[in-house]
């Protein structure tokens, strides 16, 4: 399946974060991450920009610490 859901998923393993983890930096639940991801339920575009933000914030920190 492709969509927003499915390209929110692939950034957020791209960044190396546990759905957990993206949900608690989002703050979101575990749930709601899911059935987007998942194309159950649509995000907003608020959610979207705010989960992309947190896997951008992760993938700048891990350059910075040289982690790829």
């Amino acid at each position: 399946m492709n969509g927003p859901g499915s390209t929110l998923r692939t950034l957020r393993k791209l960044a190396g974060l546990t759905r957990r983890q993206a949900a608690r930096r989002a703050e979101c639940s575990r749930r709601f991450l899911r059935a987007v991801e998942r194309g159950e339920r649509p995000g907003s575009p608020a959610f979207y920009g705010q989960v992309a933000a947190v896997c951008a914030e992760q993938m700048r920190r891990d350059a910075l610490r040289g982690i790829s």
